[in-house]
């Protein structure tokens, strides 16, 4: 016994030396692809406060070309809905190399920023204080604007605006046939809206010929007539990380302010996001290893599981069968018609998009289980809570103590690499009272969903902790998406409901393979994995949708 428990201790000692080798074979190169991207033209990094038109504090990262002397161009930087400063850092940084000042902004209600994102109105006022930052350094003579999706429809209007004062644009993932300076259309793709094929009838728009061709520029700088477009291999999202996108953005500046291109660019964005995903990697393995040691620690015993099996004439395949034709599908309804009544009251945009499946999902379990078991058995509704009492019992305290720790584990985490490289992701007074109201909306709903999908693991019965793992994150996977993907595929390049199917996967994704691993070493209690599962739920619904709705 003593053998076997000093194997279990090597193998968590194992774990955790080579999570932090991957954490630290990422972060090293992370930082430097930040801070030292190219040290023959070296940059420094501020971050400064802006004041809009309407006095709103904009909060942006100044990207300053050591090496620049006298007067040289500068380019403003706005990122799409619900992303912030961060989110362009990859790009931001390859064009500070190229000798250009660089402001990036976040946007009203996005970010670090004051204000909501319901005054869309005035974002305009956002990247033009922007502008006038740089024009106040007094050595920009030339200015450029880059804009991802709702960026790039704002970069549009401030042209509109004023077009004597920007020479050059990129509108990435966002399309417009009105535009009065140089402009490089850049889409991915796998675009979900802003699609190749109508990124070339926008470009037939704009120079008002037809059989235009991707790659081809058409038009002059000096007349600011000079058009493109870009394709790169990534979809929406990603756009801004798509190392073609960057490399053709450099060289769209480099002929708007210096007449050529340049033969020396080497975008290194593509090594910074990946160094990224393998720190995170490693973030997420430290993550497990630590939420073993931490069961250890609370709960003083191995592996258990239920001691009732719910629902047990049930099988798998049939539970996996009713949440596929009740759950997702009630699911799916009210997220299509009530979607839009919940973002309108919910002052986070798109959280009413999550919150509306979630609610859908919840009364289609409850009719399921009503059903399969209680109109079998000619009970009422009322005896669900008997067996929610049996999967919320045992060890409650220490498996709520157990959620809390795990969820702020997790965010800590995520936070401690991606603030300062990718995302803003340090709560604000506001956003930390956000995410507590959103954790006790959401527990009831999430509740009656742990306990389905913890029903179905408990149906496994598999020996074997990693392989019941990899099953039920699969299944889980599978019954949250099945529903969801094709409709998706369907809409891909025609709706804006694509993206925000994207949006729900990638969470449910994330979601199961975090989740089902809490739930596996909470004492086998939904108490824990639940509460884990609403304070980081809720987590990542404020950090990556922005506050108030358009």
């Amino acid at each position: 016994m003593k053998i076997f428990e000093k194997i279990k201790s090597n193998k968590k000692r194992s774990g955790l030396i080579i999570s932090i080798a991957i954490i630290v074979i990422g972060v090293i190169p992370l930082i430097f692809l930040t801070f030292w991207a190219d040290p023959e033209h070296p940059y420094t990094i501020e971050q400064t406060t802006l004041t809009s038109g309407d006095g709103t504090k904009i909060i942006a990262l100044v990207y300053i070309p050591l090496q620049a002397s006298g007067n040289h161009p500068g380019v403003v930087v706005g990122h799409g809905g619900n992303g912030n400063k961060n989110h362009m850092q990859g790009l931001s940084i390859d064009l500070v190399k190229r000798g250009f000042t660089v402001v990036t902004i976040d946007f009203r209600g996005h970010g670090s920023s004051e204000g909501y994102r319901a005054e869309s109105s005035k974002l305009d006022l956002d990247m033009i204080a922007a502008i006038e930052y740089l024009e106040d350094l007094g050595n920009i003579n030339k200015i450029g604007l880059v804009g991802h999706s709702m960026g790039g429809g704002t970069a549009y209007r401030v042209v509109e605006s004023d077009p004597d004062r920007i020479d050059a644009m990129v509108a990435i993932g966002a399309l417009q046939s009105d535009v009065h300076t140089n402009v490089l259309l850049a889409v991915g793709r796998f675009e979900q809206g802003a699609t190749e094929i109508r990124a070339l009838a926008t470009l037939s728009a704009i120079t008002g010929q037809d059989n235009m061709e991707t790659g081809v520029l058409y038009g002059n700088f000096s007349e600011k007539t000079a058009c493109k477009v870009v394709v790169g291999n990534s979809e929406h999202l990603f756009e801004p990380q798509d190392y073609t996108i960057v490399y053709e953005t450099v060289q769209w500046f480099e002929l708007a302010f210096n007449g050529e291109e340049a033969i020396d660019v080497v975008a290194t964005v593509f090594y910074f996001q990946f160094s990224y995903v393998i720190t995170l990697f490693g973030v997420v393995a430290l993550f497990f290893v630590l939420i073993v040691y931490l069961s250890y620690y609370i709960f003083k015993k191995d592996y258990v599981y239920p001691e009732k099996d719910i629902l047990k004439d049930t099988s798998i395949l049939k539970l996996i069968i009713y949440y596929l034709i009740c759950a997702s599908l009630i699911g799916f309804i009210v997220f299509l018609f009530l979607s839009d009544f919940f973002t309108s009251i919910i002052p986070i945009s798109s959280s009413g998009e999550t919150f509306s499946f979630i609610l859908g999902n919840s009364i289609g379990i409850i009719i399921i289980y009503y059903l399969s078991t209680l109109r079998n058995e000619r009970l009422s509704l009322k005896n669900i809570q008997v067996n929610f009492k049996e999967m919320c019992s045992p060890n409650y305290s220490r498996s709520i103590l157990f959620g809390i720790i795990a969820a702020l584990l997790g965010a800590t985490f995520i936070t401690a690499i991606s603030h300062w490289s990718t995302f803003t992701s340090i709560l604000t007074v506001r956003e930390i009272g956000t995410v507590l109201a959103f954790s006790l909306i959401h527990f009831p709903f999430l509740l009656i969903k742990e306990f389905y999908f913890r029903t179905i693991q408990g149906h496994l019965k598999t020996p074997n902790k990693v392989k019941e793992y990899s099953q039920m994150t699969v299944i889980g996977i599978f019954i949250d998406n099945i529903l969801f993907v094709p409709v998706m595929l369907l809409q891909w390049g025609g709706s804006g409901l694509a993206l925000s199917l994207t949006v729900l996967i990638l969470f449910s994704m994330i979601q199961q393979v975090l989740v089902t691993w809490v739930y596996m070493y909470s004492g086998r209690n939904i108490l824990g994995s639940t509460i884990f599962l609403c304070i980081f739920y809720s987590w990542m619904t404020v950090n990556f949708f922005s506050f108030g709705v358009n």
